[in-house]
């Protein structure tokens, strides 16, 4: 699947949202100085816009992302517990948050481990609102 196939509009529409999309994305870290690093990612893994370091695979963490996000929705699906809404991963050193974001969307973010975990989550549900807006316009 191409990332031009989420916008309607073509090429115009689809810079728009990424312009965006940055915006967000950076807004967010701003406010949350603990996170250190976000994506946002189709449900296949495909890469949309990340600040993730150079160092690392941004294509390799955003697959492992959407592996984890099909996972997760088939285990509820067999559990009959509902839609996914959310996903974290707490290590020894910080957390990862995988959240559905629209349909077809994922934000991906990660936190070092002593953040405010239901303030923080609030913040991305709000962000994943913002984020399935742009790509409903």
């Amino acid at each position: 699947m191409e990332l031009n196939e989420f916008f309607e509009e073509g090429k115009d529409k689809e810079e728009d949202v990424k312009k965006n999309l940055k915006i967000l994305l950076n807004s967010f870290l701003n406010r949350n100085p603990k996170s250190n690093a976000a994506a946002i990612v189709t449900n296949e893994g495909l890469p949309i816009i990340s600040t993730i370091s150079h160092r690392l695979d941004v294509v390799k963490i955003s697959t492992m992302a959407a592996t984890l996000f099909s996972l997760s929705n088939m285990a509820l699906d067999d559990m009959i517990l509902g839609e996914f809404r959310e996903l974290f991963i707490k290590g020894k050193e910080g957390y990862l948050f995988i959240f559905q974001a629209g349909s077809s969307v994922i934000f991906m973010v990660s936190t070092a481990i002593d953040i405010k975990l239901k303030l923080f989550i609030f913040e991305c549900e709000q962000i994943c609102e913002m984020i399935t807006e742009l790509f409903s316009r």
